[in-house]
This record gives structure tokens, C-alpha cells and sequence, in this order.
């Protein structure tokens, strides 16, 4: 259970619309996320010149190419696990110093080796970032401001991967590679610092630590002065045996974790392989690369979009049901696609199977968009404060592992039958299926926000 008094900091947040300062908590914890997924996606935008300039192939590169994705995984969970124990800001801030600094050192590597380890840690960093962003941010903002947020969240990885292509271009031609990292390192540096000097700390996770007079003062600075005066926090604190980690892992969790998991492994999956191995199916079945790349775009396009917009279907919905409504979309997408693919292969002259591919590539970004900002609604709202940073962190290392097998498995499939892209699409069927069956066995969900 929650203490009391932080039951009523959130009872008191529900009281008045948001002021400026609460909506400027959120807007920086959003640019913290943009640069951190610029930062993460720029190994992968610059390796052509890394592998021209070193005289090595694309499999020796590998290992350096995923070694950010295992950082990624692992830090969401241990990093969830402290930001509950030592605080939400505090660990925030540690994550973005530590792949800020790793990402400036990642100039001076000379070896796949020593990228590979500068890009773990790295990847740790951001890991360790976005569960505890997300806990601050939903710990700052009223419960109908939450969908909202959590969406704009969810899309700050990939947007700051559409700012990292441009900021390559700008860059690598003046500056090569090198300069790409130590600009974006120290771009990450510099906001780490201006956070520690003006980002709060969450006063639900001051008044659990026994901080309450801190916890009145912010919410004084940030909120209003005249709630907290009318209707006074309590300033004794409940004992709170279990916290973080061991709180997670509770009976009274164990069930919404095994479906929130299975479901949000089994988006991920689907997501990240269309997004990753697109080109390639669309080019072994004899569509132009430039066609194929629209495909891939489209999927980005609809993805993004729907993550925005994401928030008003969970405040009339509820996550939960949209969720399952965005799974069951996503099977029925998964199935198109392999209709238009297989159509193709059989008459490659009709135009109407690639409208067909890439209507269904849109409606796949588009549900899986909308069901990961649906995830990352519930993840804010569904655990009590003394495990909230736990509970998003394990999710997201859950979701990275998604994306870290799709990586894996997803060429060996494609090649797994010859010419035939049948195990491709029997494979994501069945994880689509998975994640259905996840969402059907979360046993609870935040209320549609009625107006």
C-alpha cells in the first residue's frame, strides 16, 4: 500500500489543471528522451563511415551494433529497482550523465571491442533513464494528464532517432563520426546539468522516504501554495517494509506482471521486425528497395502519429481495452501483409499487391504504436508508488528483449525456407496471438476519464 500522504499529494493533484512549471517537468524529461534516442540510434546511422574508415565487415560489427539494446534491457530493470530505493531525479540524471559521457568517449574508439563496450554502457544509461522519467512525470501530473504524457513519452525514442539522421547529415561530412558523438555527448551532458538544476524530485517518493516538509515546499514552487494550505499533507509516514523489486514481485502483482510482460514482449517483437527486416522480406520478393523503404516509412510515419493521438482513445477507452482492440488489429495487420507479400510473389506485375503491403506496413506502426502508448499509460497508473520505477523498468526490459530477439531471429527466419517468406509470417502470427492472450490476463486497468 501507498502511505497516506502520498495518497493525498495525488488526491491534491486531481484538484486544479496543471500549471506551467508541471507541464515544464514533463517537456524536459520529453527532450531528455528525444536526445537519449538520438544518442542510441547513432551507432547505427554513422556505421557505414566506421566500417569504411576501420576495413571491417558488417558481421564483425555486430556485436557493437547490439551491444546498446542488451545496455538498454538490462538498465530499465536495475535502474527501475534504484530510482524506487535512492529517487526518480537522482537517477535520472546519473543515467544521462553516464551515456552522455560514454557517448563523447565513443569518438576515441578504435576497435569494434571498445565501441562495443562504451555502447553498453551507453545503452545501460538510457535503460536506466526512461522508467524512472516516466514514474516523475506521472508522479507530477494529475491522472486525466496522464495518458497524454505517457504517449509523448513513448515517441521520444523514435523521434530523437528521425533528429539523429539529420544531425548526421549536418555533421559527418564536416566533422566525421567522431564529431556526431562528442556533439551529441555533450548535448546530453549540458541538459543533464540544467535538469539537476531545475528538475524536482517526485514529492509522492519524498513523503514515502519520510521528506514531507521537502515534498510541501515543491508542491508549493510547482503547484500551488493555496491547495497545500487548505488542505494540509500529513507528515507521519507508514512503515513500508517492501519497496522496489521485492514490492514488484508481490502476490498482489504477479498477475498483472506475466500479462502486462507477455504482452508488451510480444508488441515489441512484432514492431522492431517490421520496422528492422521490412526492406529485406519486401526486396527478396522482387520489390524495388525504393518501394521497400516507402513501406518501412510508412510504418514509422503511422507509428509515430498513432502513439500522439494514443491518448485520447486511452482517456474514453482505458488502456487496457485498447490494448486488446490494438492487438487484435495488429494480428489481422501481420495477416494482410503476408496476403499482399505472398500476392506479389505469385503476380508480381499487379500494382494492387503492393498498395495492399503498404496499407497493411501503416496499420502495423500504427496499432503497435498506439498499443505501446497504451503499455506505457498503464505502466504509470497500474503500480503503487513504493514500486512504480520497478515495475516500468522490468516492463521495458521485457519489451528491449522483444526487440533484442526479433534482431536475432528474424534474418534466420527469412532464410529458413529458401525463397519462401511462410516462417516469417507464421512466426509473428503466433507472437501476435501472445500478445492478445497478455492483455487478456492483466487483471487491472485505470478508468476511461469521463468529461
Amino acid at each position: 500500500m501507498t502511505s497516506p500522504a502520498s495518497d493525498q499529494f495525488a488526491r491534491l493533484l486531481e484538484t486544479r489543471a496543471p500549471s506551467a512549471r508541471q507541464f515544464g517537468i514533463l517537456a524536459l524529461v520529453m527532450l531528455a528522451l528525444i536526445i537519449d534516442g538520438l544518442d542510441i540510434q547513432l551507432l547505427a546511422l554513422v556505421s557505414p563511415l566506421i566500417l569504411a574508415q576501420w576495413g571491417i565487415d558488417k558481421a564483425s560489427f555486430g556485436p557493437a551494433l547490439s551491444a546498446a539494446l542488451i545496455g538498454m534491457a538490462l538498465g530499465a530493470s536495475i535502474g527501475g529497482s534504484l530510482g524506487d530505493r535512492f529517487g526518480r531525479k537522482r537517477l535520472l540524471i546519473a543515467a544521462m550523465l553516464s551515456f552522455g559521457l560514454a557517448t563523447a568517449a565513443a569518438s576515441l574508439s578504435e576497435a569494434v571491442w571498445q565501441m562495443a563496450l562504451l555502447r553498453l554502457v551507453s545503452g545501460f544509461g538510457f535503460g536506466a533513464a526512461a522508467p524512472n522519467a516516466i514514474a516523475l512525470c506521472s508522479e507530477w501530473l494529475p491522472g486525466r494528464y496522464r495518458a497524454m504524457s505517457s504517449a509523448l513519452l513513448s515517441i521520444g525514442t523514435p523521434l530523437g532517432g528521425m533528429l539523429g539522421a539529420t544531425t548526421v547529415l549536418s555533421l559527418a561530412p564536416i566533422y566525421g563520426w567522431q564529431g556526431c558523438f562528442i556533439a551529441c555527448g555533450h548535448l546530453t551532458i549540458l541538459l543533464a546539468v540544467i535538469m539537476l538544476v531545475t528538475l524536482p524530485e517526485s514529492p509522492s517518493f519524498l513523503v514515502r522516504i519520510g521528506r514531507a516538509g521537502q515534498a510541501h515546499r515543491l508542491f508549493e514552487r510547482f503547484v500551488s501554495r493555496k491547495e497545500i494550505v487548505a488542505h494540509p499533507v500529513a507528515t507521519r509516514v507508514e512503515p513500508q517494509p517492501e519497496q522496489g523489486a521485492a514490492r514488484l514481485f508481490a502476490r498482489e502483482n504477479r498477475r498483472f506482471n506475466l500479462g502486462v510482460w507477455l504482452a508488451f514482449f510480444s508488441i515489441q517483437f512484432v514492431a522492431y521486425t517490421f520496422a528492422a527486416w521490412t526492406p529485406v522480406l519486401l526486396t527478396m520478393v522482387s520489390i524495388p528497395l525504393a518501394q521497400a523503404v516507402q513501406a518501412t516509412v510508412a510504418f514509422n510515419f503511422c507509428a509515430v502519429a498513432a502513439a500522439i493521438t494514443a491518448a485520447a482513445a486511452v482517456n474514453r477507452l482505458g488502456p487496457r481495452r485498447l490494448m486488446l482492440l490494438t492487438s487484435i488489429g495488429t494480428l489481422l495487420a501481420v495477416l494482410l501483409m503476408a496476403f499482399g507479400v505472398i500476392s506479389h510473389q505469385h503476380s508480381p506485375a499487379d500494382s494492387t499487391h503492393f498498395l495492399i503491403i503498404m496499407i497493411a506496413s501503416g496499420m502495423v506502426g500504427g496499432l503497435t504504436g498506439a498499443c505501446i502508448a497504451a503499455v506505457y499509460v498503464l505502466l504509470a497508473s497500474a503500480y503503487a508508488v513504493a514500486c512504480r520505477a520497478s515495475g516500468i523498468g522490468f516492463a521495458l526490459m521485457v519489451g528491449r528483449a522483444g526487440g533484442i530477439a526479433t534482431t536475432m531471429v528474424g534474418g534466420a527466419l527469412l532464410e529458413l525456407a529458401g525463397d519462401s517468406i511462410a516462417p516469417f509470417f507464421v512466426v509473428l502470427t503466433v507472437i501476435a496471438v501472445c500478445a492478445i492472450i497478455g492483455t487478456s490476463i492483466i487483471d487491472r486497468d485505470v478508468a476511461p476519464v469521463r468529461r
